[in-house]
């Protein structure tokens, strides 16, 4: 009942949102418009000066300012009945908190060279004394004392592009915007890959092959039971992409692509062996981390690399003016793997053996289907509906989306947006999320206190107020 309340007032705000244009008040109180065309003015004058500047120093600026405001909820949130009092299982309490993130980014063009770069509101932890930066969140929220927040370097990047191979030819390197195609099943939006990258294009097909730096491991010892311990962590991206033009704003774009990332092991974390603290577990933990205890026997103690192929499907049409897209990704994990319950030694909290294994288990299986349509241009409304289902390795799960709670996971995602002004756009989002596996056994979607988390169906709001420049 209480969710439904929440949606209600949701609703009720998004409407009071964007009616408060056309309810804007002067400076005397009246119901002129003055005060909002004097918004738009200024608007209008500010766009202008920053064009006059970018003409004369050849500079682009591009970036964003965002406010949010989130909501989540969890069945596990509801008052335990009598049944559930003494298993141990906690009520996990729900959240709502306000965020903002901020962007900025300088472009120059000189000759065959473009040279970017872009700062960004982070978060900053500390790891072996480094201070490291979220890639998956550039959000700040309001919860730190009226604190500064910490700026981060979030795109570093040269392209180039050659006049003799009359433009077929791109390379990118640093840190980058992701050049790849891509869908929030296997990458968030918010990272930003470093290494390299090389685009081939010829007519409406492209070529794209990326080598994106992971983990430098340089001057790591080897250990005994995994001689893969000191050896860097990379991945490698190709995508073959050809758009098929069938007549005027209709087209059909697919793109066949193949994912390996190397030396998962020591991506995962844990003991360098795997042969302490973590183990078999790893395959179904949401992050790609150990947890439990076990080991991991059927691969010499090391996790396959990820092989990863995937297809995606794009449509483009309009019905009356309004454009819209269709968008079916597929992913497969070919390297994943089961480990039989009868290698297990003990698992999960309780010491026991897993009810079932991982045995009838798939966890290498993805998909993500989506319907966009409208625009946020001025006075405009868009709309997107989505569904996902994403296997615990289908991905690795730290460069699927956040905000969709990384993998082993199948979810819905709605959203509604409507144009403030051509650069200003106020959305409203929901995910409705639920895990596929429990971590131990095979019962769906079951209460467990395992890092705190539910395994029951949860509940994401977001209303956002986006300025781009």
């Amino acid at each position: 009942m209480k969710r439904f309340w929440l949606l209600l007032l949701m609703l009720a705000g998004s409407m009071a949102v964007l009616t408060a244009p056309a309810m804007a008040k002067g400076d005397e109180g009246d119901d002129s418009s003055e005060s909002l065309e004097d918004v738009n003015s200024g608007l209008g004058a500010l766009s202008a000066r920053v064009g006059d500047i970018e003409k004369k120093l050849g500079f682009s600026f591009y970036g964003d300012v965002r406010t949010r405001f989130f909501y989540q909820t969890q069945s596990q949130s509801e008052p335990l009945d009598a049944a559930a009092k003494n298993t141990g299982v906690s009520v996990i309490a729900d959240k709502s908190v306000g965020r903002y993130r901020a962007r900025f980014g300088i472009k120059k063009d000189s000759g065959e060279f473009q040279g970017g770069l872009r700062l960004s509101t982070g978060q900053i932890a500390t790891s072996a004394g480094v201070p490291q930066s979220n890639p998956n969140s550039e959000n700040q929220t309001f919860d730190n004392g009226f604190g500064d927040p910490a700026i981060v370097i979030d795109q570093a990047f040269l392209t180039f592009v050659p006049n003799f191979l009359e433009k077929h030819l791109k390379l990118n390197l640093g840190k980058m915007g992701n050049p790849l195609l891509t869908t929030p099943m296997t990458w968030d939006p918010d990272i930003c890959p470093e290494g390299a990258e090389l685009e081939l294009n010829a007519s409406d097909t492209i070529f794209r092959m990326a080598y994106f730096d992971l983990n430098n491991l340089a001057g790591t010892a080897p250990s005994l039971t995994n001689p893969n311990t000191g050896n860097d962590e990379y991945m490698m991206n190709f995508q073959l992409e050809h758009l098929f033009k069938l007549e005027d704003k209709t087209s059909v774009n697919l793109m066949m692509g193949y994912e390996w990332v190397n030396n998962v092991s020591a991506l995962a974390g844990g003991t360098a062996p795997f042969s302490g603290p973590g183990g078999a577990s790893a395959a179904f933990n949401t992050k790609n981390t150990p947890v439990g205890s076990g080991n991991i026997f059927d691969f010499g103690n090391v996790i396959p690399d990820f092989n990863v192929g995937e297809a995606m499907l794009q449509v483009k049409h309009n019905v009356a003016d309004i454009p819209f897209q269709w968008t079916l990704h597929v992913i497969d994990n070919f390297g994943s793997f089961n480990v039989p319950n009868t290698e297990r030694s003990t698992a999960g909290p309780s010491g026991t053996k897993a009810v079932a294994g991982y045995t009838t288990w798939t966890n290498q299986y993805g998909f993500y289907l989506e319907c966009k349509g409208g625009n946020t241009q001025k006075g405009n409304f868009m709309g997107v509906a989505a569904m996902s289902y994403v296997e615990p390795n289908a991905q690795l799960a730290n460069l699927a989306s956040d905000d969709a709670n990384f993998t082993n996971t199948e979810y819905l995602f709605q959203q509604v947006g409507y144009g403030l002004e051509d650069n200003v756009t106020f959305l409203l989002s929901a995910w409705e999320l639920e895990h596929i596996y429990d971590y131990y056994g095979n019962t769906n979607n079951k209460f467990t206190t395992s890092g705190g988390t539910s395994k029951s169906p949860e509940l994401q709001l977001y209303a956002d107020c986006v300025l781009s420049l």
